[in-house]
């Protein structure tokens, strides 16, 4: 009985401690990714490299998709993207940054819509624009609003 309440307490402490894998070395089929050369749903963290073997991007996985914090990196190791996902869609805050490290958006989703506030700000930090959306559409935006 005890052993059936611990094993489950051992993968999920084992998956969360293990090393990243290399997105390359999944098989991607289905709109899911699988262990190479297997019909068994990843579960785990990975990674992508640019060519120079800097990150390019990291997020883990669960059951093939993606879930939790995923984040997207520029060639010279600098933060461009991070937001979370929840059974491979979009959920919560997403912020994109310049190469700077400023930020140049903020983006609202639920459930893979675009939900919420916006915001789009110029590169020295000032407000841009913004688009207020609920349940993917729009509601509102700035005056002069270019796009959408």
């Amino acid at each position: 009985m005890i052993i059936k309440k611990i094993l489950p307490l051992l993968l999920l402490i084992l998956i969360g401690c293990s090393e990243p894998i290399n997105k390359v070395d999944l098989n991607y089929r289905n709109e899911v990714y699988y262990s190479k050369d297997t019909n068994q749903l990843y579960t785990g963290k990975v990674v992508s490299f640019y060519p120079d073997g800097q990150i390019f991007e990291e997020e883990t996985l669960k059951n093939g998709k993606a879930n939790g914090l995923y984040k997207v990196y520029y060639p010279n190791g600098q933060l461009l993207e991070e937001g979370t996902y929840i059974d491979g869609i979009s959920n919560g805050l997403f912020k994109k940054y310049y190469k700077s490290g400023q930020l140049e958006s903020e983006r609202y989703w639920k459930n893979g819509r675009s939900d919420g506030h916006w915001k789009f700000y110029y590169e020295h930090g000032t407000l841009e624009k913004w688009i207020i959306y609920e349940n993917g559409k729009v509601i509102s935006k700035s005056p002069f609003f270019s796009f959408f």
